[in-house]
């Protein structure tokens, strides 16, 4: 009799210590996205500047290189405004104060989103729009 009151009361504190374990998708997605509001503190930089004070992880290369051609890795490609600016160096000429947001996606977001040829995933970016 006294094991029935002791599986449901270790059933609801496990639950419960499952639910409040759950992994918090804001800290997660802050990390992913450069706001506006950030931008603003940078002032007249570029938008690489911006990523390389605010976000340096964000420009490290996280593909594996090919053993059959190990020059040709693609780096992180660039988006601005849904189309395709080239490489990380294409930031440099974008100012921080033009820019509305940006976003880092991973490899296999990337991929999904624009194709293959993103081992090392990508920065968004989305210009203020006055």
């Amino acid at each position: 009799m006294r094991n029935a009151f002791l599986l449901p009361a270790a059933f609801a504190l496990v639950v419960g210590a499952c639910a409040s374990g759950r992994t918090d998708t804001s800290s997660r997605s802050y990390s992913e996205v450069i706001t506006e509001e950030e931008l603003l503190d940078i002032g007249e930089l570029s938008a690489y500047e911006a990523v390389r004070r605010l976000r340096p992880r964000w420009l490290s290369l996280r593909g594996p290189l090919t053993t059959m051609n190990p020059g040709a890795r693609q780096g992180i490609r660039v988006y601005v405004d849904g189309g395709f600016r080239g490489g990380v160096d294409e930031l440099k000429s974008l100012q921080a104060s033009d820019v509305g947001s940006m976003r880092f996606l991973d490899a296999r977001e990337a991929t999904t989103r624009y194709g293959t040829d993103h081992a090392d995933g990508a920065i968004v970016v989305r210009t203020r729009r006055d």
